[in-house]
């Protein structure tokens, strides 16, 4: 299966169980639990094991070296290589959380006008990057990322955009885990 993070590059994740995943997130897309499963890893790190885990409905990292017998109620659902040069995050939080309702609406408008359904456009707004949803408004990226970093706050530099969107997006996912 061939992901994009949110710069618009294409990863290719192997899964393992997807059934499981989707009797278990029957209401979310596959891109949704797989983006989940991925904001358990800490920045940094390159490669792991993810598992679910039948408790607690959450997800865990656990390393390649460290050994499978760790974790006795977890469910192995994928296992994955992130190359070398992986450097953006990815939502798991939704969109909402990151890009203000009105473009959100003029990209949903937008999309149903190319004859998407109601549900396809739900999915593939879930799906795009910030590339992509940048290209469908018809902006360019640097008018996009400036909008992105009125939204965001305002910051000292430019180039330290990703990094603020990185923390933010870190605390979102810890606020999300707790309150699940």
């Amino acid at each position: 299966m061939i992901l994009k993070d949110v710069l618009g590059i294409p990863y290719e994740i192997e899964l393992l169980d997807i059934q499981f995943l989707e009797d278990k997130f029957f209401e979310k897309s596959i891109y949704y639990v797989i983006r989940l499963a991925l904001s358990v890893f800490a920045p940094g790190v390159k490669s792991g094991v993810v598992y679910f885990d039948l408790s607690d409905g959450s997800f865990i990292p656990l390393g390649l070296t460290a050994g499978d017998g760790l974790i006795k109620s977890a469910h192995l659902v994928k296992i994955y290589e992130i190359p070398a040069d992986f450097e953006a995050l990815w939502f798991s939080v939704g969109l909402e959380e990151f890009f203000n309702s009105e473009d959100l609406e003029r990209l949903r408008k937008k999309l149903k006008e190319l004859g998407y359904s109601e549900e396809e456009v739900e999915e593939k707004i879930a799906s795009l990057s910030v590339k992509q949803v940048s290209k469908i408004l018809n902006m360019s990226d640097e008018e996009f990322r400036e909008r992105l970093v009125y939204y965001l706050g305002s910051f000292v530099d430019m180039t330290d955009l990703w990094e603020e969107v990185e923390r933010k997006y870190r605390k979102l996912v810890k606020t999300w885990q707790i309150n699940k």
